[in-house]
């Protein structure tokens, strides 16, 4: 009987490990989950983990899992690297279908000095976020990126600064998993892309063309290693579902079907006459 229990079981492991991989070739994103950010602030923590979500939601090359359904599966006591590792090595993360776990720790100051000469308080805020990218497969508990930002304002309003901060680093993740499609057609020199709106492209957007530099032979593995180079750039024109149409900003640049585009974040928005962070959260 235990023979045909033990059996069973190995043949439901092999049914289930061909279906996870289509899922995740069929999305061909990665999912991250966003675990609380431990704050000397709990509830700033909070606010910071659900900003972070939400900006990573809007990079179109991720998938973000819900704070409420991994608060239900990773326990709210992880408060260490070591406690999520033996929630990883547990199978927590592959069981929710995560490639990654964002974890990080902030700290959050609001300070107030007396103005002699204005008679007033002068306000600070200060916010410190660190953040780690966790390989959800390694059971070692990998990072495969880390991330810090100081936004440090002359204001009380200590949630602004936070917001900024999470931003920022929103950003950078972004580096990590940016946009990338390819070129399907050149002619006359307009450039199909397969990229559209429902990779959160807009016109005027701006995409980058990897060509390849070089390709070279590993010594010993015999391996083939394509070394890659900016080769230009493209402005996009028209945008469709699924597609969009750009043309070449510089004559010089010839670019083919096959080749690789990225999508160049937008820049940083501007408050009004430039000065600092216009509060939109855009990618």
């Amino acid at each position: 009987m235990k023979i045909r229990l033990a059996v069973i079981f190995s043949l439901l492991v092999l049914l289930a490990l061909p279906l996870t991989h289509n899922i995740c070739s069929a999305q061909d994103k990665a999912t991250v989950g966003v675990l609380k950010i431990h704050c000397n602030d709990r509830l700033m923590g909070h606010f910071i983990a659900d900003t972070l979500a939400t900006d990573l939601a809007k990079i179109k090359s991720l998938n973000v899992v819900e704070r409420n359904a991994l608060n239900q599966v990773f326990s709210e006591q992880v408060l260490s690297e070591e406690g999520l590792v033996e929630s990883l090595q547990a199978g927590t993360g592959q069981a929710m279908g995560l490639n990654y776990v964002l974890i990080g720790s902030a700290t959050a100051v609001t300070t107030e000095t007396w103005n002699s000469y204005s008679k007033k308080y002068n306000y600070n805020s200060k916010v410190s976020l660190n953040l780690k990218l966790i390989d959800a497969y390694d059971k070692l508990g990998r990072i495969v990126w880390s991330g810090q930002r100081t936004v440090e304002n002359y204001t009380d309003d200590i949630v602004i600064t936070a917001n900024e901060a999470a931003y920022d680093l929103a950003r950078q993740i972004y580096d990590e998993f940016p946009v990338r499609g390819y070129v399907i057609k050149s002619s006359k020199g307009k450039i199909y892309v397969d990229l559209g709106e429902r990779d959160g492209l807009k016109e005027d957007d701006k995409l980058i063309v990897e060509g390849v530099a070089e390709t070279l032979i590993h010594p010993v593995t015999g391996e083939e290693i394509v070394t890659k180079q900016i080769a230009g750039e493209l402005k996009v024109r028209e945008v469709y579902e699924d597609y969009c149409i750009a043309e070449v900003k510089e004559d010089s640049l010839r670019v083919y079907p096959g080749d690789m585009v990225k999508r160049q974040i937008a820049k940083k928005p501007k408050a009004i006459f430039g000065l600092g962070w216009s509060g939109k959260h855009e990618f």
